[in-house]
């Protein structure tokens, strides 16, 4: 152990490297979304799993008020997902789809309307 600095200093000398504000900002946002887990995120950004659990813990403490009740477990990849399920959810999707380009439809026909209110 000659010559080794001991883990006090170490520890001192140790910089962390800096993530830039924007992907820590991505990276909570993909979390909270639910769209990734903490593993996929710390292998995409190459930062550990912990320090996105601590971002992510940091952030739901500064925002506890937004968040009150409103808490869903994201689906996770490694749950087993029987074929009926993957089905089910696909065609879920699908008639989410739908809707969603209905209610975009919706809208523009909405703002179309609203444009010829402020013609006239």
């Amino acid at each position: 152990m000659y010559g080794l600095n001991p883990p006090e200093e170490r520890k001192k000398n140790y910089k962390r490297p800096n993530l830039p504000r924007a992907d820590r900002d991505r990276i909570i946002a993909e979390y909270v979304s639910g769209r990734k887990t903490g593993a996929m995120l710390a292998k995409e950004y190459g930062v550990h799993r912990n320090s996105i659990n601590k971002m992510v813990s940091r952030y739901y403490q500064k925002n506890s008020d937004i968040f009150a009740g409103t808490f869903i477990e994201p689906i996770t990849p490694s749950k087993k997902l029987k074929p009926t399920d993957i089905a089910t959810l696909q065609a879920e999707n699908e008639q989410l789809k739908r809707r969603l380009q209905m209610a975009e439809l919706k809208l523009e026909g909405y703002e179309i309307m609203g444009e010829i209110l402020e013609e006239e």
